[in-house]
């Protein structure tokens, strides 16, 4: 009895420990691993009996999962973490820890907005080794080895995975006509409106831990997967795949290959777009990428310093909505590299910084050709030039007011060609120094630019063919062309180079200035085609250069 009387008065701290020895923390959590969906959270329950101190909680990577104070874990990106619970030792207690490992991952998701089906296609023999799983909500896993119709109803959430290592590739398909090579692909495009998130590597990791894959292996691996469709009312456009309103996509992938990416998105309604961490691209892997989403309002981060041919080919190109490029950081160029980059993106206003000096084949060609809202080009620094460089970089922009600098004296062939094509704001050309040209160099560089008004001196004295055909084509307000060439090379040089120019009634004189020991120079209405034919159109008064 003496002994029952004593223990009901004692603490705990005087039976389990003492000063001098200090006994083990008695410290549980409800769970020793844990799989969150990303963006969700979950709630880490422990139990101790050192109550001198509370309960801390640690991730070792915020970037994958935080945890509050009270233990509430949340998934912030697809990987893998490990959250650390402890309570720190005291009078009668060792420190006590435990250690939850964390997933966070979600698989590529359609969430329904109204009822209707998701459609799977298998499209020209595309040929898949596993099937294509997914589930509903959750619940039973179905397969997938052909062309498919998922019926759904508003709220339903359908998950896709798949252990192949591509869901699309380019092989030989049987046509009507014979057997031709092309694009094979699997495309999951809603008949109804969902909204697309999670991880779209969820399709293509042959041993299922997408959530930490970050390489592609195949080439043309995800290519057309979520290739969407709308349909135009009036002004407003009715897509099928739209941005989540919580949820994001997500595309971890550092290691790309050829055309991985190729038109993934094409077409569809969203608003937002996954980040694109790689900083070395492949040929052509986000070509066409975003190409028709006249929804999307903001451009991923482009952190790229190592390109590949072809490798930002289109990726924007009619994306209407866009208002800001993002940064381009590479200063060495390659072949096609933004070609049509932001072709058709009529709200973008402003452009990015482009800091190379040597440039590449069509590098900037179209870049960004039909982005009539741009009213100011970026510098072009280039000293090194390469063919078709510029090739309607700025074509139909025709709310460009200013040109860059083009300082350049040795061009390339086509390298101006169609470069302010329809810029019908321009007001002033910038100077052309250059006094070797290449073939077709300033073809059409000028053509309907009808609010210009001065030429810039031409310095060369020897044309080669199509060097300044049509260069002038329509600038209704123009008035003075100095030109000091002394001699034609080939055929075409200045055919057609100033039809149309300073017809507009508000033109009272044309000047032509020419080099005085070139005494060829005649009026006349005809096309120059011939190496022997020097016209200057009737109504251009035509006088010795000093």
């Amino acid at each position: 009895m003496l002994l029952a009387a004593l223990l009901t008065t004692t603490s705990c701290k005087e039976v389990l420990g003492s000063l001098d020895n200090p006994v083990s923390s008695y410290l549980t959590v409800n769970v020793a691993d844990v799989t969150i969906p990303t963006g969700d959270n979950f709630q880490l329950k422990t139990e101790t009996i050192n109550s001198d101190n509370p309960v801390s909680f640690k991730s070792s990577d915020e970037s994958v999962a935080t945890v509050d104070a009270n233990g509430l874990v949340t998934g912030v990106a697809d990987g893998e973490a490990t959250i650390l619970v402890s309570v720190a030792a005291s009078q009668y207690y060792q420190e006590g820890t435990k250690e939850v490992k964390v997933a966070v991952k979600r698989p590529l998701t359609f969430e329904a907005l109204e009822d209707g089906q998701i459609k799977v296609t298998y499209n020209y023999g595309v040929s898949l080794e596993k099937p294509i799983v997914y589930t509903i909500d959750g619940k039973e896993k179905k397969e997938i080895t052909a062309t498919t119709s998922i019926p759904v109803t508003k709220g339903q959430k359908v998950e896709f995975e798949s252990t192949n290592d591509h869901t699309s590739d380019y092989g030989p398909y049987t046509y009507s006509w014979g057997t031709e090579y092309t694009n094979r692909y699997v495309n999951i495009q809603p008949q109804s409106k969902c909204a697309v998130y999670g991880n779209v590597m969820s399709m293509i990791t042959p041993d299922g831990n997408y959530h930490t894959n970050k390489t592609i292996t195949k080439d043309y691996a995800l290519q057309y997967l979520l290739r969407g469709t709308y349909k135009q009312t009036g002004t407003d456009y009715d897509y099928k795949t739209v941005s989540h309103d919580k949820y994001k996509l997500l595309l971890p992938a550092t290691t790309l290959t050829n055309y991985c990416y190729y038109f993934l998105f094409y077409n569809t309604g969203i608003t937002e777009v996954p980040e694109l961490p790689a900083t070395k691209l492949a040929p052509a892997c986000y070509a066409c990428m975003f190409s028709g989403c006249k929804s999307l309002i903001t451009a991923p981060a482009l952190p790229a310093t190592e390109l590949a041919t072809d490798c930002y080919n289109s990726i924007f190109r009619g994306c209407t909505s866009l208002t800001a490029a993002p940064a381009l950081p590479a200063t060495e160029l390659v072949s096609g590299c933004y070609l049509s980059m932001f072709q058709g993106c009529t709200g973008l206003t402003a452009a990015p910084e482009l800091p190379a000096t040597t440039l590449a084949f069509a590098c900037y060609h179209g870049m960004f050709s039909g982005c009539t809202g741009l009213t100011v080009a970026p510098e072009l620094p280039a000293t090194t030039l390469a063919n078709s460089c510029y090739y309607q970089m700025f074509f139909g922009c025709r709310s460009l007011k200013a040109a860059p600098a083009l300082p350049n004296t040795t061009l390339a062939g086509s390298c101006y060609y169609q470069m302010f094509y329809g810029c019908t704001s321009l007001k002033a050309a910038p100077e052309l120094p250059a006094t070797t040209l290449e073939s077709s160099c300033y073809c059409q560089m000028f053509y309907g630019c009808t609010s210009l008004t001065d030429a810039p001196e031409l310095p060369a004295e020897s044309l080669p063919r199509n060097c300044y055909y049509q260069m002038f084509f329509n600038c209704s307000k123009l008035n003075k062309v100095t030109c000091l060439a002394k001699e034609m090379t080939d055929n075409y040089a200045i055919c057609q180079w100033l039809y149309g120019a300073g017809t507009d009634e508000s033109v009272t004189e044309r000047t032509f200035v020419h080099n005085k020991d070139n005494t060829s120079w005649v009026n006349t209405s005809s096309s120059a085609w011939s190496t022997d034919q020097w016209y200057v159109p009737t109504g251009w008064t035509i006088v010795d250069a000093e």
